[in-house]
């Protein structure tokens, strides 16, 4: 069965970008022997408010822990409607630089490791030729599917789930899962693992 994995746009992202973003993934879950099926939808019509408890002044970015809450909230909504029994999932897309105190990092995004929500941010992907700032999103949203899935960063060159630490790494990955994490997926836990805020920041 087809599982639905809503995407919820936060901030200000523009009204075309998202259609193409979605289409292409779509097409990657499909068409690359991509051991996930999903197919992927918007969960409200226009872009949500940046959480207003997100900004850190003392590092001059994002908690990324409020969109989580964010995620929760709309999922959860949408999931009582009951129009959309396969609704399992939740991916929110932002504009601004994200920071993490699960691993005191700025971070491009992050999910509950083989759950239900992850969060990423867009910031720093644009580029002047649209098909590469596409598919950098596409390949971010792919990663990030892999992680709710279980699986962990790869080593194999070119696989959409090697770790990027900058944007630009995001070009050398493809829009395919390598035979090795494809073998992984069935042998996955099932448990999810959480992330944990660890109490501490460094700046």
């Amino acid at each position: 069965m087809t599982e639905t994995v809503g995407i919820i746009c936060s901030g200000d992202i523009d009204d075309t970008l998202l259609n193409p973003v979605m289409r292409i993934t779509n097409n990657a879950l499909t068409e690359s022997g991509s051991p996930f099926n999903y197919v992927l939808r918007p969960l409200l019509p226009k872009c949500s408010h940046i959480p207003a408890v997100s900004y850190d002044a003392r590092i001059g970015r994002y908690n990324i822990e409020p969109f989580f809450s964010l995620a929760r909230t709309i999922l959860g909504q949408a999931q009582a409607k009951k129009d959309d029994i396969c609704l399992k999932k939740a991916i929110v897309m932002t504009n601004v630089p994200l920071f993490s105190y699960c691993s005191n990092s700025n971070v491009i995004g992050e999910a509950d490791f083989n759950g239900s929500y992850a969060v990423f941010s867009i910031h720093g992907m644009d580029d002047d030729n649209k098909e590469i700032y596409n598919s950098r999103i596409v390949k971010e949203i792919l990663f990030q599917l892999g992680l709710l899935n279980g699986l962990r960063h790869c080593s194999v060159e070119g696989c959409v789930m090697q770790q990027c630490k900058e944007v630009h790494d995001l070009d050398s990955k493809s829009f395919d899962y390598c035979h090795e994490c494809k073998a992984k997926v069935a042998k996955l836990p099932k448990k999810p693992k959480y992330r944990q805020y660890n109490g501490t920041l460094e700046v």
